[in-house]
C-alpha cells in the first residue's frame, strides 16, 4: 500500500485520501477535494527502494518522502533500475527482495 502512496506522491506531489467525488467528499471530509494524508504520522517501519533511472520517482522525491516519515529503516537506491525493474528486474531478488525479507524478519 505504501508503494501506491509513494507513487502518488511522486506523480502528484501529494498523497490524497480517497476521492469520492465532490458531493461525497463534502459529506465525508467537509471539503470538495480529498485531504492529504499526513505522512509524518506513519510510525511503522518503512523501507524505501528506488531505481536510479526511475523517471517517475526521482531521488529528490524519495528524499522528501524519507524526511517526512519517522521510522525509515532502509532507503536504498538501486543502480540501473527504472520504475518497473523493482517488480520485474532480472536481479530484483538479490538486490531488493532478499533485503525486504530480512527486514520483515527483523521487524
Amino acid at each position: 500500500i505504501l508503494y501506491f502512496w509513494f507513487l502518488l506522491y511522486c506523480i502528484l506531489g501529494k498523497v490524497p485520501m480517497y476521492d469520492y467525488g465532490e458531493k461525497e467528499n463534502l459529506r465525508k471530509y467537509g471539503q470538495p477535494n480529498p485531504p492529504e494524508y499526513n505522512l509524518t504520522k506513519i510510525t511503522a517501519p518503512v523501507a524505501l527502494y528506488y531505481g536510479a533511472n526511475d523517471l517517475f520517482c526521482v531521488p529528490e522525491d524519495v528524499g522528501k518522502t524519507s524526511s517526512m516519515i519517522q521510522n525509515v529503516v532502509a532507503n536504498k537506491r538501486i543502480p540501473d533500475f527504472n520504475h518497473v525493474d523493482i517488480l520485474w528486474g532480472n536481479d530484483v531478488v538479490d538486490l531488493v527482495f532478499n533485503d525486504i525479507l530480512k527486514l520483515m524478519e527483523r521487524y
